[in-house]
Parts: structure tokens; sequence; C-alpha cells
């Protein structure tokens, strides 16, 4: 996941496993989440989305999708769009669940 660069994919870092956590380190976007802007877990009062900004953060979304539709081959992704605060690119967190063999 570290090696893939495209410009709607939030960059891995790095990550940690540990017995009862697991992390991933991932640039900084400093806007937070969209779900968390959405759904009220931050202050609304200057971060209201019009119509331009959804649609282009839905577009920047199903580019990093679509993109990552083409490497991801068998394997279970959790996608939640990350707000970057000085550009208006949108990137794609994402979670990845692969199916170990018994």
């Amino acid at each position: 996941m570290g090696d893939i660069k495209h410009r709607n994919i939030v960059t891995l870092h790095g990550c940690y496993t540990a017995p009862h956590y697991n992390l991933l380190i991932h640039e900084l976007l400093p806007n937070g989440s969209l779900d968390a802007l959405l759904h009220g877990r931050r202050s609304m009062t200057n971060n209201i989305l019009d119509w331009p900004s959804s649609y282009k953060i839905a577009l920047g979304a199903a580019r990093g999708i679509s993109y990552l539709h083409l490497l991801i081959i068998d394997s279970t992704c959790k996608v939640k769009t990350q707000v970057e605060e000085h550009e208006t690119r949108e990137g794609v967190h994402i979670s990845m669940e692969f199916v170990l063999p018994h």
C-alpha cells in the first residue's frame, strides 16, 4: 500500500502492529474526514459544503477508487473519504482486510 501514488489517494507512510491494535500512519489531512464533517463530529460553522465542493469530493473519491480497483484484487476495502485543507484534493483512506488461508 505504501507504494501506491495517486492524486486522489492518501499517502500511507507506515504501519505498526501489536497484539491488541494496529496503526496506519498516513499523510496529515487537517480538515479530517468527510464523514465527520457531514455527521456533525466537527464544527459545521466554517465547513458547510456547497454543491460544487461536494461534486469535486465525490469525483475525486471515485477517481481514487477507480485507480485502486485496477491494483487490488481479491481483497475487501473500506473507503473513507478525506478532505484536505490547503488544496481541494480529495483522498481515499483505505483499510485492507486480506483473507488468509487457515
